[in-house]
């Protein structure tokens, strides 16, 4: 099996399991929820020098009042010629209780992630995955989050799927500064000028010192 089929491998996985987990989903109609949000922090940029690490955290925010998440899925990509993924830890809320399935490619990570129990829906806002990248070339690039699937609400009756829109942040990729600091062009006869002057001061001081002694 070759790496690059991993992904699509990975991404079918969780579409099946998805899919027969949540084999009781209802249509969105018109007075449906409106669909939480996928969020990156830093935001809207963020600035990474090259061969150092630097990381986000993958948010779901504004669960509507009166809804509660049952489960997500999202993929966040990113340029593989930029930066690399080296640390990707999950996280869930204290006291819940959810299942992860993670497929991670060259250039892209897959969570889907459900509550086990309905104690363990959640109504808040929290940060589901802290992602490390390493930063390999000077640049500017995209790291998106998106929905594969839906997010997952319900207020109490069959569980409603909804569709967040994509989210995006800048990163701008600089080199590291040159050692010893900062190196800025000088004019040298400004350095030199203020020497020039003393040395000029100390011959015409010495000349009358010489022709004092003369007289």
């Amino acid at each position: 099996m070759t790496t690059r089929k991993l992904p699509l491998i990975l991404l079918l996985m969780t579409v099946i399991i998805s899919s027969s987990f949540f084999i009781q989903l209802q249509p969105v109609s018109a007075n449906g929820p409106t669909p939480p949000s996928l969020e990156i922090d830093p935001h809207p940029t963020t600035t990474a020098t090259v061969s150092t690490q630097f990381t986000i955290q993958i948010w779901i925010r504004n669960i509507p009042n009166g809804w509660r998440m049952s489960a997500f899925d999202f993929v966040v990509t990113w340029d593989p010629a930029q930066m690399d993924l080296v640390d990707k830890p999950g996280q869930t809320p204290p006291g819940k209780s959810w299942s992860r399935l993670v497929g991670i490619g060259p250039s892209s990570y897959y969570l889907t992630s459900f509550a086990l129990t309905q104690a363990d829906y959640v109504d808040f806002d929290f940060a589901w995955a802290s992602l490390t990248f390493h930063c390999l070339a000077k640049g500017s690039s995209k790291i998106k989050v998106g929905s594969i699937d839906t997010v997952f609400l319900t207020d109490g009756g069959p569980v409603v799927p909804t569709d967040p829109a994509p989210f995006e942040i800048t990163c701008n990729q600089v080199e590291p500064a040159p050692v010893g600091g900062l190196v800025i062009p000088t004019n040298k006869l400004e350095i030199l000028t203020p020497y020039l002057a003393l040395a000029g001061l100390v011959v015409a001081v010495s000349a009358v010192i010489v022709v004092k002694r003369r007289d």
